[in-house]
């Protein structure tokens, strides 16, 4: 499935057009790219900067945009990897309660210790997902990225990189008819 078809059903986006071309972030050339690959579908904006949220609602008024927080640093990646208790996060019921088309994780940035990294994005995406979503992960070159998108999202699913940007694509059965972990 091609990234723009995919793009065409209901989205949740971390981090807005996350996997995307970061030069995306400086441009207003963003909501209209998000409107026109989803036009039918749902798109909601999860993101943990506020600076970049205040810049996507004065694009677009009228985006589904929510702050959220991360409790977690990218120095405990390790230990964090087999402990899924400690990576859930605390989103809106509204979010929590719809299984997910498409998700996109490019946040947070995760380029410091210090700094929260991906390890809670990936592991609610594969919470999120749909039975037949296509989940893509940004940054893959990266530990972090790399050994939970393995771990929760499944190598058996990768189906295609393109530079840094993963695509993992399902067709199975969600357990419970609510989000898969994979290995888990």
């Amino acid at each position: 499935m091609s990234l723009a078809s995919s793009l065409r059903r209901t989205i949740i986006w971390n981090s807005g057009f996350t996997g995307l071309m970061d030069a995306l972030r400086d441009t207003s050339f963003r909501p209209v790219l998000e409107a026109s690959l989803n036009r039918e579908g749902r798109t909601v904006f999860l993101e943990d900067d506020r600076a970049w949220m205040n810049r996507l609602t004065a694009w677009d008024p009228d985006s589904e945009a929510y702050l959220v927080e991360y409790s977690t640093f990218l120095s405990q990646w390790r230990e964090l990897l087999h402990d899924p208790s400690r990576l859930q996060m605390n989103l809106l019921t509204a979010i929590l309660d719809r299984e997910w088309d498409v998700l996109l994780l490019d946040a947070p940035k995760g380029l410091k210790k210090s700094s929260p990294g991906r390890m809670k994005s990936i592991f609610i995406a594969s919470v999120l997902r749909a039975p037949d979503a296509d989940v893509f992960v940004h940054d893959c070159n990266r530990d972090v990225e790399s050994s939970y998108a393995a771990r929760y999202l499944g190598n058996e699913h990768l189906k295609g990189q393109a530079v840094r940007l993963n695509h993992y694509s399902f067709s199975d059965p969600a357990p419970n008819g609510k989000g898969h972990v994979s290995g888990a």
